[in-house]
């Protein structure tokens, strides 16, 4: 899920503006579960904290590239470091004072 901020500090060194859009945050990823499922217990947790550490690495290297950051809520806004840089809230979901359903008889 992560594997595309590799190139964050690659694009900042070509002169790109670099914009990171996080929608959940590191903290849920959780590796241990999945692969306990297909691999035995003493195996898939050292892989887990591997893989955690790994994934970790890549996202402060691609936060420290970033231009600016936008997040899908203020709980994964508390989760970035506070030398991060600006952060913008981009919520999900829809204006449902915009956007409405239509009446019966048009759809």
């Amino acid at each position: 899920k992560f594997e595309l901020l590799l190139v964050a500090p690659l694009l900042r060194l070509r002169g790109c503006k670099v914009i990171i859009d996080i929608r959940d945050s590191l903290g849920f990823m959780e590796y241990g579960a999945y692969l306990r499922f297909f691999l035995p217990h003493t195996i898939a947790t050292p892989l887990s904290k591997l893989l955690r550490r790994i994934t970790s690495a890549i996202f402060s290297g691609a936060l420290r590239s970033a231009h600016c950051i936008t997040v899908a809520n203020e709980g994964i806004r508390e989760t970035l470091p506070p030398h991060a840089p600006p952060v913008h809230l981009i919520s999900n979901g829809v204006d449902t004072e915009a956007f409405v359903p239509a009446a019966a008889k048009e759809r």
